[in-house]
């Protein structure tokens, strides 16, 4: 009654073992039927790989050094691992002798297993292990575990266990060690061939357990080589992926620093955001640029609060609009304007890179470039360009702000302007100035007026009636119309010569009134004015 009932759970077993196997055949059947071309492609790859060995690419090759070099770390380290396994193991073995107790070792492995340990040891004191003797160190332990369960040493009672001991101290951990796998192979081919030897001319068949026979021990040994097999393939294809992606984490960064070293050479400053849109690290460019001297660093500060609060929301949308998008690099440029120390607006040029770094974060590099005085690079071309107001193409001042003054009355041919017409008229190069009407001086002034900073009104604008528009200019409120001017009379430490071109009024975040005025000279002056300049 209980052999057939046995019988009956072995049948069931059979059954139940053959349906897994019949799914798992019948999966991975689909899955390659489904990828047969890539694996083609890896059969086709890997058949030229070996024909033609010598003509791999540069990556290839490249990958292959990578991994030699990374197996030699790792096995730097295995070898550490043994030599505490090895010491572990000695230590025993002395306490057992000392306290009189049976070793369940014989005399032969403790010898061989103290040669191993000084091998050991030789190879962490002179530098013997090397890329090229990686294979060879490997095939010495295949050898040593061949001796280790060798007829002198172990008994056929004691085979299988001797057998799986080396293979969970040694043969596993050393599988690091081998770079090919025909060097593989044929380390556990010695250990399989061995058994199948003793097997052949030993009686295995042990008295008191019918189960150990010399079948069972080849079975042992044929799953081991097939798990060693594996082992090594797993790892080899771990250690290809950890240098693709390494290569690929340089060629990233090599591209960033070659984006970042182009960026320097056209704009003024070149910064790193994070995804919250700070500074990354300090920048003194962007501290030259916005004319702030002192010893604040600027790591760690919004971009967007550099911005006017109307620049700061449009800037935010076009720096994270994309950041959904599953690009590893995006491109993009926009126009914008940025406060500086001294809350003057600078109309500024964004040549933004978006990319996406190895912990997920999206972080921008940004190289920026003042086109105050200077014409923009991108030009209509940006996301969002300044070109694009009418105002703007017609004076080429910064957009309103949004503010308004009253009207002023026409003196020396004032007029609003509401078209383009201006630009015609006016010659080239233009000029730049900024006024401040409430100290009724030049705050600032473009390259070759640099010297008309910081005189009075009077002194540069010698006409009375210059002096009263800056007057009742001072008292309005700021408009978003441009007012032209022609022929306006200005002393420039030369004989008094005539500007023609327009202004706008505006007011910092201190409230003050400040007048940004664009001009060129009066065509009779123009050549003097280039030479007396």
């Amino acid at each position: 009654m209980e052999l057939e009932e046995l019988d009956q759970s072995h049948i069931v077993y059979l059954a139940a073992s053959l349906s897994l196997e019949v799914a798992f055949l019948c999966r991975f059947a689909y899955v390659a039927y489904k990828h047969r071309k890539s694996i083609a492609e890896w059969l086709q790859s890997c058949r030229l790989s070996k024909i033609m060995s010598s003509h791999r690419s540069r990556r290839d090759r490249r990958i292959q050094e990578g991994i030699s070099q990374h197996r030699l770390s790792v096995a730097q380290s295995m070898l550490n691992y043994l030599i505490i396994v090895m010491l572990t193991a000695i230590t025993t073995v002395q306490l057992n002798l000392v306290l009189t107790r049976t070793l369940w070792l014989s005399l032969g492995q403790l010898w061989l297993v103290l040669a191993l340990t000084v091998l050991l040891l030789l190879c962490k004191t002179f530098p013997l292990l090397q890329t090229w003797s990686l294979d060879v160190f490997y095939l010495v332990f295949c050898g040593l575990c061949v001796g280790y369960v060798s007829k002198e040493l172990a008994p056929p009672s004691t085979y299988v266990r001797f057998s799986l001991v080396s293979l969970a101290f040694l043969r596993l951990p050393a599988v690091v060690f081998a770079t090919r796998t025909p060097v593989v192979v044929a380390g556990n081919l010695a250990t399989l061939l061995h058994a199948f030897w003793r097997v052949s001319n030993e009686d295995f068949t042990a008295p008191h357990d019918t189960a150990l026979t010399g079948n069972f021990a080849l079975r042992i040994e044929l799953m081991c080589f097939t798990h060693l097999m594996g082992f090594f393939m797993i790892m080899g294809r771990i250690m290809r992926q950890k240098v693709e992606l390494e290569l690929e984490r340089g060629n990233v960064a090599t591209q960033l620093s070659a984006a970042s070293s182009l960026l320097s050479l056209t704009c003024d400053a070149v910064i790193e955001l994070d995804s919250d849109l700070r500074l990354t690290s300090h920048s003194a460019q962007l501290a030259s640029v916005m004319l702030n001297s002192g010893t604040t660093s600027l790591e760690g500060q919004s971009f967007l609060s550099f911005m006017p609060p109307e620049e700061a929301h449009r800037a935010q949308e076009l720096l994270t609009g994309d950041a959904a998008s599953h690009a590893t690099v995006t491109a993009n440029v926009f126009h914008t304007r940025l406060w500086d120390c001294f809350s003057s607006k600078i109309c500024t040029e964004v040549f933004q890179v978006r990319y996406n770094k190895m912990d997920g974060e999206t972080y921008n590099l940004l190289g920026l470039r003042e086109f105050t005085d200077v014409k923009s690079l991108a030009g209509k071309r940006a996301s969002f360009s300044l070109e694009e107001s009418e105002s703007d193409q017609a004076t080429g001042l910064p957009a309103p702000s949004g503010r308004k003054f009253g009207s002023i009355e026409s003196v020396y041919s004032f007029q609003s302007v509401a078209s383009s017409s201006v630009e015609e008229s006016e010659p080239e190069p233009k000029m730049f100035l900024e006024v401040d009407a409430e100290g009724m001086m030049v705050h600032a002034a473009s390259a070759p007026l640099t010297s008309l900073a910081g005189m009075a009104l009077s002194e540069v604008f010698p006409s009375p009636h210059t002096a009263l528009l800056f007057a009742q200019l001072k008292h309005s409120d700021a408009s978003s119309r441009v007012l032209n001017f022609k022929d306006l009379p200005i002393a420039c430490a030369m004989p008094c010569t005539r500007i023609s071109g327009s202004m706008r009024a505006t007011k910092n975040r201190y409230g003050h009134v400040h007048l940004l005025m664009a001009f060129a000279f009066a065509e009779s002056d123009r050549i003097f004015s280039k030479t007396a300049l």
